[in-house]
């Protein structure tokens, strides 16, 4: 036998070693992807027979090479997914990491209604917004809306407007690689209808007032002479004026006005009156309001019969007179007078027998006495009295002289002329109004009717002291009395024309345009409104009137630099309208010639107005008689 050590070698025993190949795969994913997307995991190998083994988040497991796709991914599902391959019990793994990219937050977008006509429309609201996402505004059909810029998230509000009616959406888009999106909720903007008032037109006399009307209910008025719904002519000239009525709808808050014009007509003719001088004038003369050159005695004598009898003051205080020649020559001898106004001495007395307390140099001493039997002769002018029926009211009186003289009812236009250069100062003022003030104690004395013959009542009862107390009469002095007898029988003298109450005199300083602010005052510039060929303008209007003056036609030449819808109105002195001669439109650049054949009718001085949208140009067309 043989060791090892002797270099012997033993028996031989023969093993086969089986080498088996560890099978391998390479695990991936279709992703990143947003939150609701579909994704898929995959795994490669080569080997046949390998088996599969797939675990991940949200406790998924699977033996199949390459699973069903994921859809709907939630956050859930975010993770590592690892999977084992398997052969002849050798195994592998690999792993792949599922990326979910949460979508953006939605926020409910609020819409703004807009009113029809707004120019800023509607709009849309996002109440909040994140920083790295942008904002698109759609429309119904799911498209971006044309004009409107992304908007990239602040992650403040955001807010998209110049809107028209309709729905509208935001898509809001993260950053890449996945630009994960949301769609919000629809808002609706919605064009809410304005409202349609018409308000009515009116006519009323001068010094009156009208309630003004329109539809629909619950607006509100403003203009010239507006006090809430109620307009008065007090303080304005007679003519146009025009007041607004907007509304404005409940809940949409939509607003919308209508226009009125408001014709204020001088309805009172020419009143006459003559001052204490005049009556105490023999060789004087004067008008009635339709007969002229009458003398005084003729004036005295038509009152006096329409009196019968004449009685200043009262029974037991009193001077009576009746149309005889001597006491109409009586009355002439003791005007005018003068003196403290004072109550009456007891004792009824005839005009020619006053006793001598009551003279001084053959003249009444007494101006109350003298101005109340002036105002008492001049309210008999006429029968009915167009004098005693005036409306008195507190404030400042304005008259004007009758443009033709005696029964004439047009008054002389007043012109204020300014200077053409900064600051247009007022120059002068031609055929001024004649003021007399009437004040608030004298019109609230009067017991009854507040006009000129109620004046005249308490003019007697204060002679007579029927009140009781001396130096007053119902709680005003006797001189403020005689004050306001005398404005009357002066503010009208020889036979003015009423043209309001607190008109205001011509400004001191006017812009150099021809405007009539009223229409008997001219507002000129060192010159008359009309020559033989007369042209007024305002800034982008001018018009040119031929000939002027006119005996049967007149030709108007209009200029403009704006184009829009013109009227073309022919209105007499008194403000009442006569024609509309032109209603059409004007276009700018391009001279229009309109032609007026005057109705026999209307053949008399008259005021046109033009006006080509919120243009107005007026002047004044001189007739030759």
């Amino acid at each position: 036998s043989c060791t090892s050590a002797a270099g012997c070698e033993g028996p031989r025993t023969e093993v086969v070693a089986t080498i088996k190949p560890i099978p391998t795969t390479i695990a991936g994913n279709t992703g990143p992807l947003c939150i609701g997307g579909t994704f898929s995991v995959t795994a490669t190998n080569s080997l046949a027979g390998a088996t599969f083994g797939w675990t991940g988040p949200n406790l998924f497991v699977s033996n199949v090479q390459n699973p069903a796709a994921f859809t709907n991914a939630t956050a859930a599902m975010n993770g590592i997914y690892i999977v084992m391959v398997s052969l002849n019990d050798c195994s592998s793994t690999s792993q792949t990491t599922v990326t979910i990219v949460a979508n953006p937050i939605i926020y409910v977008p609020v819409a703004s209604p807009f009113c029809a006509g707004s120019l800023t429309k509607g709009s849309v609201t996002l109440p909040g917004s994140q920083v790295g996402v942008n904002y698109t505004l759609l429309n119904d059909a799911v498209q971006p809306v044309p004009g409107q810029l992304v908007k990239p998230g602040t992650g403040l509000a955001l807010v998209w407007i110049g809107l028209d009616a309709g729905g509208y959406l935001v898509r809001a888009s993260g950053a890449g690689p996945t630009n994960c999106a949301n769609l919000t909720s629809p808002a609706v903007v919605v064009e809410n209808p304005l409202p349609n008032p018409i308000a009515d037109n009116k006519e009323i006399c001068l010094g009156d007032c009208v309630a003004l009307t329109a539809t629909p209910a619950g607006g509100t008025w403003s203009g010239p002479g507006v006090t809430g719904s109620q307009f008065c002519s007090t303080g304005l000239g007679a003519g146009p004026h025009v007041v607004t009525y907007t509304v404005i709808t409940p809940v949409t808050l939509c607003s919308n006005f209508a226009t009125a014009t408001i014709t204020v007509n001088n309805c009172a003719a020419s009143i006459c009156t003559y001052t204490q001088g005049a009556y105490g004038n023999a060789g004087g003369r004067g008008c009635d309001g339709t007969v002229g050159g009458l003398t005084t005695h003729q004036l005295i004598a038509q009152s006096l019969a329409n009196w019968g009898t004449l009685t200043i003051g009262g029974v037991g205080h009193s001077v009576v007179m009746t149309n005889t020649f001597e006491q109409r020559e009586c009355i002439i001898d003791v005007l005018p007078g003068g003196g403290g106004s004072r109550e009456l001495a007891a004792g009824d007395y005839n005009i020619c027998n006053l006793p001598a307390t009551y003279l001084k140099g053959g003249r009444i001493n007494n101006t109350l006495l003298a101005q109340t039997l002036t105002l008492g002769l001049n309210v008999g002018l006429t029968n009915p009295s167009n004098l005693g029926s005036f409306v008195l009211q507190a404030g400042m009186l304005a008259t004007a002289n009758p443009d033709g003289g005696c029964g004439s009812n047009i008054p002389v236009a007043r012109i204020c002329v300014y200077s053409p250069l900064a600051p247009y100062a007022l120059v002068s003022v031609q055929n001024e109004y004649t003021y007399r003030k009437i004040t608030a104690a004298v019109v609230n004395a009067i017991v009854g009717t507040k006009n000129v013959r109620g004046l005249l009542n308490l003019a007697n009862s204060a002679l007579a002291n029927a009140d009781g107390i001396v130096g007053s009469e119902n709680g005003v002095s006797l001189s403020a009395i005689a004050g306001a007898v005398a404005s009357i029988n002066e503010v009208f003298d020889e036979c003015k024309i009423f043209i309001g109450w607190n008109v205001a005199p011509c400004a001191p300083n006017q812009l150099p345009t021809i405007r009539q602010t009223q229409p008997i005052t001219q507002n000129l510039y060192n010159t008359n409104s009309t020559g033989i060929n007369g042209t007024e303008s305002v800034a982008k209007l001018s018009v040119t009137t031929f000939p002027n003056p006119f005996t049967d036609k007149v030709r108007f030449q209009i200029t403009s630099t704006v184009s829009g819808k013109g009227i073309l109105e022919v209105y007499n002195m008194t403000g009442q309208k006569l024609n509309t001669i032109y209603s059409g439109q004007v276009f700018a650049g391009k001279g229009q010639v309109i032609e007026y054949r005057v109705p026999p009718a209307n053949m008399t001085n008259m005021i046109y107005i033009l006006k080509v949208g919120d243009q107005q140009v007026v002047g004044k067309l001189m007739n030759i008689k």
